[in-house]
């Protein structure tokens, strides 16, 4: 994992996803952490609690979109551009 985030680390945006599911408590939680192109500018997270129970797919899947999101606002917001962008998402 971390020879990957290096080779990518500043040449690609690069999404951490994690979805969680417990049996004891009611609600879920999915999260994401975005590393972006500026290593300068930090990594952005964003978590969001899913108040049903549910089951774990729909945690992962609100995690990536939670990832897609967050990309998709830092494509739009950065001045940093690049000719050819790649998204990438680890499921972890």
């Amino acid at each position: 994992m971390d020879s990957f985030i290096q080779t990518h680390l500043g040449a690609s945006v690069i999404c951490f996803t994690d979805g969680a599911t417990s049996e004891v408590e009611v609600g879920l939680g999915s999260s994401s952490v975005v590393l972006p192109l500026e290593s300068e500018a930090g990594e952005i997270t964003a978590r969001q609690i899913i108040p049903k129970l549910t089951d774990s797919i729909e945690a992962e899947l609100t995690a990536i979109t939670l990832a897609l999101e967050q990309s998709t606002s830092y494509y739009q917001s950065t001045s940093l551009k690049k000719d050819c962008e790649h998204l990438v998402i680890l499921r972890l």
